[in-house]
């Protein structure tokens, strides 16, 4: 079991590297925080890019606080045309924000609190990229006919919180009027992977440092 496991995770990471190296990319740049990714050049940078379910890291973090503003998302809404036309996606995302000051323990709490053990979400674990651990979790949710599988992950450098998620959107087919047919599993790894690739890019450099 632990054999096939292995096996699995140097296919998925063949699969990222691989479709990292293939699709023509640009750069999303933060100068106020130093950060940067690179994301498919045919996806869509807009921070107000929206879809039926909340992004998690964006969450209120108190009762009676509104959802936190993005400073970036990347992604793109699945209207009927190109190569997941017919399917049941809706689209995909990249969220990225920032928390200033607070803690490396707070910082990773906004990742631990979405883990859903009655789904039996595995426990975050430690992931390096571009020299900083972040804490990631992977993780999904549900709600009248819509589903959404997240990636997030949750980094603390120079008294800053560095959120990123990755999320693949789904509509159940009895929330069309047509009748979608559903990702295949093919597919469904194709744009994690492309969400894993932006993850990958990401580099952080702090200003002053």
């Amino acid at each position: 079991m632990r054999a096939r496991r292995f096996a699995g995770a140097l296919l998925w990471a063949w699969m990222v590297a691989a479709y990292a190296q293939q699709v023509k990319t640009v750069e999303y740049r933060d100068a106020a925080n130093g950060a940067s990714f690179a994301y498919p050049a045919e996806w869509r940078a807009d921070p107000g890019l929206g879809f039926y379910m909340q992004d998690d890291i964006l969450e209120p973090t108190a009762v009676g606080r509104v959802a936190e503003q993005a400073i970036m998302k990347v992604g793109f809404e699945n209207r009927g045309t190109g190569p997941y036309a017919g399917t049941n996606l809706d689209g995909v995302e990249f969220v990225y924000f920032v928390v200033p000051g607070g803690s490396r323990a707070a910082c990773e709490g906004r990742v631990r609190r979405e883990q859903d053990t009655s789904q039996g979400d595995r426990a975050p674990a430690g992931v390096v990229i571009g020299g900083v651990t972040y804490l990631h979790l992977r993780t999904g949710d549900a709600g009248l006919g819509h589903d959404a599988y997240h990636d997030l992950y949750g980094g603390y450098l120079a008294d800053r919180c560095y959120l990123f998620e990755g999320v693949v959107h789904t509509i159940a087919a009895q929330a069309h009027t047509s009748d979608p047919t559903p990702l295949t599993g093919v597919q469904q790894k194709a744009l994690r992977a492309q969400l894993e690739a932006a993850m990958r890019s990401v580099r952080i450099a702090p200003p002053g440092r």
